[in-house]
């Protein structure tokens, strides 16, 4: 499927996810940060090139474009990047089953349960193909929470279509509560993504 296959370079992602205003030269080295020093986008070697590029997949244009976002804002923390990138970039448990408690074990026929092939390689790979598909508002929600006892800050992301959580939305867990809230809306990301990529045509393209 198109939105998961490694098929853009660098400067592709670049010009996917920069404002009509930026460098794209400077969104590109951004990128390659966002590979190689903080490790948020995981692209595979193109085996065509010889040389160790990098091929990237529309999803992790997504992931991309928020981590901007998030630096725009003046983000900073590293815990706040850690939950923003794991929601975009890893399936959770909780996606199958969001009753699933914190303490419980996954039911019996999840380990039976093959792996459906039509399930988008990442969270973001699906967030875009939904909103290819149908149109459908997508935001992404850092919450940043307390424990009453520990002072301890735990820092939780999760995406939302219109009013409805991927999975169980993160509810807060015994103890804790909400210090404040970043939503962003993913809505303008994918129109730009999805024109750059799926949209676009070619071998890869859906259009």
């Amino acid at each position: 499927m198109p939105y998961s296959i490694p098929s853009l370079k660098r400067m592709a992602v670049a010009k996917a996810i920069a404002h009509p205003t930026d460098d794209t030269t400077k969104v590109s080295g951004q990128v390659r940060n966002m590979t190689v020093r903080n490790e948020y986008l995981e692209p595979v070697v193109d085996q065509k090139d010889g040389k160790g590029a990098m091929l990237y997949r529309p999803g992790d244009c997504v992931t991309a474009a928020v981590v901007l976002r998030l630096w725009d804002a003046g983000f900073t923390n590293s815990e706040a990047f850690k939950a923003t990138v794991q929601r975009l970039n890893r399936w959770y448990l909780t996606d199958a089953f969001p009753d699933l408690k914190d303490h419980e074990q996954p039911p019996e026929e999840y380990s039976k349960t093959p792996a459906d092939p039509d399930r988008p390689h990442s969270p973001a790979c699906h967030v875009l193909r939904d909103y290819c598909t149908t149109g459908q508002h997508w935001s992404l929600r850092l919450d940043i929470r307390r424990h009453a006892v520990t002072g301890a800050y735990r820092h939780v992301a999760s995406l939302w279509r219109g009013d409805t959580a991927l999975g169980n939305g993160s509810p807060l867990k015994d103890g804790e509560s909400p210090q404040s809230t970043h939503v962003i809306v993913l809505d303008e990301i994918l129109a730009q993504v999805a024109a750059h990529t799926i949209f676009k045509g070619g071998a890869n393209g859906t259009h």
